[in-house]
């Protein structure tokens, strides 16, 4: 994997890939004391999860990020560095330092085993960028797996939930008079299809 273009995030999702009160029937709480704790635990589990820096390599609720490039790529694809690219956009400045935006139809999306390629289209000729800007193409995408929670794959959530368990049930780093645990074992299992390996 190419990775001298850094994504970056640019809109994150509206909600999370599964609700507190779910959570909740999860954990057999039914007091609303400690939702938000639920949730900053919640949010913590995702984040662990997902985006450039997750454990998954991947987005879950669709979601909006940005690479950023130096020049047209030589083989006409742009590498994105997520799957599950549902949409992408490509824009440059010019000689002038005008921004322009290719048209949708010069693009074609392709999944790969390390992220998603972008084609671009032979019949358009690159033009000449912009010298003075270091980064003058930008390619903005979504990713994710869907708008909703639904579209989040069961195990995900399911492995969600039971991280959110253990950091409720376990609130520090080692418990006196236990045996000290990580991740959940199931929630490793859980996870495991959706892991991406990126050499």
């Amino acid at each position: 994997m190419d990775r001298s273009s850094i994504p970056k995030l640019k809109t994150a999702p509206a909600i999370l890939p599964i609700s507190v009160a779910d959570i909740k029937l999860h954990l057999c709480v039914d007091v609303d004391e400690d939702d938000a704790l639920i949730e900053t635990y919640l949010r913590a589990a995702v984040s662990r999860l997902e985006g450039y820096h997750g454990e998954l390599e991947r987005c879950l609720i669709n979601q909006t990020w940005e690479q950023s490039y130096c020049c047209w790529p030589g083989n006409r694809t742009f590498k994105l560095w997520f799957p599950d690219v549902s949409s992408a956009e490509v824009s440059y400045v010019d000689v002038s330092g005008v921004s322009k935006q290719l048209a949708p139809t010069l693009l074609e999306l392709e999944s790969s085993v390390e992220g998603t390629d972008l084609h671009v289209a032979k019949s358009f000729s690159f033009p000449q960028l912009n010298a003075d800007k270091r980064r003058p193409i930008k390619v903005e995408y979504v990713t994710g797996f869907g708008e909703q929670p639904d579209d989040v794959p069961a195990a995900i959530n399911a492995a969600l939930m039971m991280m959110v368990g253990h950091m409720y049930a376990t609130r520090e780093d080692v418990v006196i008079g236990s045996v000290a645990t990580s991740v959940p074992h199931s929630s490793k299992f859980m996870l495991e299809p959706y892991r991406r390996f990126i050499g």
